[in-house]
């Protein structure tokens, strides 16, 4: 399944406004201090940028076969690393932490090992495109959905070892997705990843962990942390 792409490439403004929430233990939204405009733009923000980050990387894993992309990604990265630096300092999150640049060494398909089944959920149809792009580039098995209504069957079907879920899906939300998939597969036959558009704190790792997710990643990674659970056995 591929994204639509009579849709549009930008969160829509319902998905906006519930994605400047958090989330706490039980998977409820809780309170942000945050001025509401403040949060929402910030949200819609990261979800612009994060894309670009897959695409960075897409570049660098063509590049290995065309010189000329190593320089141009460089230049682009830099310049969405300076815009995630933005990004934390308005979220108050500490900026050193994030992850270094990816090395040109580790953006290869020869990198991988071997190739999983990866399910998708999200329904920013630009996120959605470039991860798919890179992952299948990277040499992964991949299909995607954009809500909770077309994940669950699809993952019923075609059991992916890897599902990467957005919080807020339309309709079912993605930690109610995970809680029915992990009532359905141990996490031994089904990795569930929260791929989360809000800064990650520790009330949303806890309520994640309630709802069965196994791992928590930042939209807008350095592309080494997701392949590098990818790669684990």
């Amino acid at each position: 399944m591929h994204p639509d792409p009579s849709r549009s490439s930008q969160p829509a403004q319902t998905s906006a406004r519930t994605g400047a929430e958090r989330y706490a233990d039980d998977g409820a939204p809780r309170e942000d201090n945050r001025p509401p405009d403040l949060r929402t733009a910030v949200h819609d923000l990261r979800n612009v940028v994060a894309p670009l980050r897959n695409a960075v990387q897409l570049l660098r894993l063509r590049g290995k076969t065309d010189s000329d992309l190593a320089p141009i990604a460089d230049i682009i990265e830099r310049q969405v690393n300076e815009m995630v630096r933005l990004l934390n300092a308005l979220s108050g999150v500490d900026s050193s932490a994030e992850p270094a640049a990816t090395p040109r060494t580790e953006a290869t398909r020869s990198g991988v090992t071997a190739g999983r089944r990866v399910l998708i959920v999200d329904d920013n149809v630009a996120w959605l495109t470039s991860l798919s792009s890179v992952l299948r580039e990277a040499g992964h098995d991949v299909k995607t959905a954009e809500d909770g209504e077309q994940a669950i069957p699809l993952a019923v079907s075609w059991s992916p070892e890897f599902v990467l879920l957005d919080a807020h899906l339309p309709g079912i939300n993605g930690f109610e997705v995970a809680k029915r998939l992990r009532e359905m597969y141990a996490p031994q036959a089904m990795t569930l990843v929260l791929m989360s558009g809000s800064t990650l704190d520790e009330a949303t790792v806890r309520g994640a962990e309630r709802a069965g997710f196994d791992h928590c990643i930042d939209k807008i990674h350095n592309f080494t942390t997701l392949e590098g659970l990818l790669r684990r056995q």
